[in-house]
């Protein structure tokens, strides 16, 4: 059956699968091999499939083993598919900002509001001296925020520009980086209680 190249197509699990049809459905799954495979669809034609990896990073990797034997089962699950849901999304991370998403997705089912811990908003996601913090976030706005001229100022990357010779041989004034209200400074050390890994912190 599976020589018959007219019923078996070959994909990635997330491009456009012409089993996507009204009325067409899995009607089985067969034929594992590490992260392949065969699914048999209701019309009778087949489709082989690659589930990308859960990380690529021996250190996520090694985490998430960890997490397995650490955590509950029903809870460790549901931890893993959460991660595998951001790391998997397209425009996915590359092998060295996989770290520091991994970081900030655990972080965030612990409770913590990531996008307000100064240490998790300078991570790099692309590998670059860009300050664009994750590449699948929604902007808020298309006005931005005084929280976004602060992150900027406070980036690597103003500071590389800053410390730039360009910018020593014109003379310009390094600008002032507010300091945070003590309002601001609470609302960082609030946890959301209702968070999957809160309560095993």
């Amino acid at each position: 059956e599976l020589r018959d190249s007219s019923k078996l197509h070959d994909s990635l699990y997330n491009e456009d699968c012409t089993f996507q049809q009204l009325g067409t459905y899995i009607h089985s799954i067969r034929d594992p091999v590490c992260n392949r495979v065969t699914l048999e669809l209701s019309n009778g034609s087949m489709v082989r499939i690659t589930i990308p990896e859960i990380a690529t990073s021996e250190l996520v990797q090694t985490c998430l083993q960890a997490i397995k034997f650490i955590l509950p089962k029903e809870i460790a699950v549901q931890m893993l598919v959460k991660w595998y849901s951001v790391h998997s999304a397209p425009g996915g991370p590359s092998y060295h900002s996989e770290w520091n998403l991994f970081v900030t997705c655990l972080m965030n089912m612990m409770g913590y509001n990531t996008d307000r811990l100064a240490w998790t908003r300078n991570f790099d996601f692309e590998g670059s001296l860009s300050p664009v913090i994750a590449p699948k976030k929604a902007r808020p706005s298309e006005t931005g925020s005084d929280d976004d001229w602060e992150y900027l100022l406070n980036s690597d990357y103003h500071q590389n520009v800053e410390s730039h010779l360009l910018n020593r041989s014109l003379c310009l004034s390094p600008l002032e980086v507010s300091q945070m209200k003590d309002e601001d400074f609470s609302q960082n050390l609030i946890l959301d209680s209702s968070t999957l890994l809160f309560t095993h912190i």
